[in-house]
């Protein structure tokens, strides 16, 4: 439900396929599989809505490409061009619907606790040489320890290393899920990447000694009068 992406093109004129591309990688409350208009193969997903202290949910198959409008007793719900839900009344609507990208994460999380869940088990169980999903998984670990947190955080780096292990698989898992035809673009999404930043902005300050925060206050070698800046 990103709108309509099927624009004409009048002979002459170049074709934009923004608006397809748009309506593919944008989030919606559907899971758009193939197809458009009519022929559109999708699967509808939970609508979440709350309005004046009053939830309301329902499947987004009440909604037909845009053009229904949906009533839950005296409140009437219709999507506008952009894909959000407003109530026809005027009231102010809070959604937390089980949304495209929403789908999408708790499938990643799906998938990251099947393969860590499944090879953490394995590894308690044999201490020989990692085999299996654990085997593939090991380097990965290893990589993201050796090459990328101890080199950048040196001394206490351990503490840090269950936190940017979540992220980076978290990223990669979400990022091949992505590749697929008729995924979910999660890691596309700036209020993905905005949550995942302030997150690791909250961890950075609160585990700061004195030398960061003399960086942040106080940079080496910058010059008094810039110190304002």
């Amino acid at each position: 439900f990103a709108g309509d992406h099927t624009a004409e093109t009048k002979e002459g004129e170049l074709y934009n396929p923004v608006p397809a591309i748009m309506h593919h990688i944008s989030d919606a409350h559907e899971w758009h599989l193939w197809g458009a208009g009519e022929q559109s193969v999708s699967i509808p997903l939970p609508v979440i809505l709350f309005t004046e202290g009053k939830l309301d949910v329902f499947m987004s198959s009440a909604f037909h490409h845009g053009d229904s409008i949906v009533q839950k007793g005296t409140r009437f719900y219709a999507l506008d061009s952009h894909g959000h839900i407003l109530e026809q009344g005027g009231l102010g609507v809070m959604d937390f619907s089980i949304t495209k990208n929403v789908a999408s994460m708790l499938l990643s999380v799906l998938v990251l606790l099947l393969l860590f869940g499944t090879a953490g088990s394995r590894a308690k169980k044999n201490t020989a040489a990692p085999k299996g999903i654990a085997a593939f998984l090991e380097p990965l670990v290893v990589f993201v320890r050796d090459d990328i947190v101890k080199p950048n955080i040196g001394h206490g780096h351990q503490k840090f290393l269950p936190y940017l292990l979540t992220l980076f698989f978290f990223i990669l898992v979400n990022n091949l899920l992505g590749l697929l035809p008729g995924a979910a673009n999660v890691t596309g999404n700036i209020a993905i990447t905005l949550v995942l930043s302030f997150i690791t902005l909250i961890v950075t300050n609160i585990s700061a000694n004195k030398a960061y925060w003399g960086h942040i206050f106080n940079p080496p070698g910058v010059p008094l009068a810039l110190m304002p800046i």
